[in-house]
């Protein structure tokens, strides 16, 4: 876990706070209204949440968010507004506009397979469920770990500091689908990073379409790459179009 500021710390030490229980359900009631949390989508009650952090991580009803079944179809991971849409040109992908990064500044080193590819960024307010869900059926090939700040990730602040998302701390997992090999990125942001991941220990791990892959504890964005000439994304993908969890962004070729 990495704190980016002394303001991390006291951050994360409130947001684990579990008693007194009257302070506990302040935070997390005043949290919901700041944010205009919609809580019937929460699986409890508020006042079932230990700590304000429980509530941050909170898993959704059954049902409030259906994955698109087209076999075809890949997914939105989180509920968030997309930052960054396209495909890779000349080995470079832009997150923000006017500043393009290359693969490597990103990714780290990559084989060739990925040049072209499309790929799509995500941002997740503090509003939004902040668990992580597979855009694909996958198996797990590698995870690994890159960057070491963590800078605040929402758009404006992207426009302000474009090389965020190459200096963050983010964990980056390979999944093979059969159609083709997908990156997914989970990009922490101010405050805390921690960026908890389902396929932990040495067993093969092998997703689902739908699956729950994480979840972020504060702060973050996320990141598709598609292998080049695998997906087509959806012809109406734009920044600043709000998906949710299970809608479809991208169709396999």
């Amino acid at each position: 876990m990495i704190f980016s500021t002394f303001s991390g710390r006291c951050a994360h030490a409130l947001a684990q706070l579990q008693r007194p229980r009257w302070l506990v359900r302040l935070l997390i009631r005043g949290f919901a209204r700041l944010y205009r949390i919609n809580i019937g989508e929460a699986a409890q009650p508020l006042d079932q949440y230990v700590s304000l952090m429980q509530f941050f991580t909170r898993a959704l009803k059954p049902g409030t968010r259906l994955c698109d079944p087209d076999p075809a179809a890949i997914v939105a991971p989180v509920d968030g507004r997309i930052v960054a849409c396209g495909y890779v040109r000349d080995g470079e992908l832009v997150l923000v506009k006017g500043h393009p990064a290359t693969l490597a500044d990103v990714f780290g080193p990559l084989d060739d397979t990925f040049r072209g590819g499309a790929f799509i960024g995500i941002y997740l307010s503090p509003a939004d469920c902040h668990r992580l869900y597979t855009p694909c059926a996958g198996r797990v090939m590698r995870t690994w770990s890159m960057g070491s700040t963590l800078r605040p990730v929402y758009p404006a602040a992207l426009q302000r500091r474009p090389d965020t998302p190459v200096r963050n701390q983010r964990i980056i997992t390979e999944l093979a689908h059969p159609q083709g090999r997908v990156l997914f990125a989970a990009i922490g942001a101010l405050n805390v990073g921690r960026i908890m991941l389902a396929h932990t220990g040495a067993r093969a791990w092998q997703y689902g379409k739908g699956d729950e892959f994480g979840r972020f504890e504060f702060g973050s964005m996320v990141l598709l790459l598609f292998a080049c000439d695998t997906a087509i994304l959806r012809t109406d993908l734009a920044g600043g179009a709000v998906v949710r969890i299970g809608e479809q962004l991208a169709l396999w070729r």
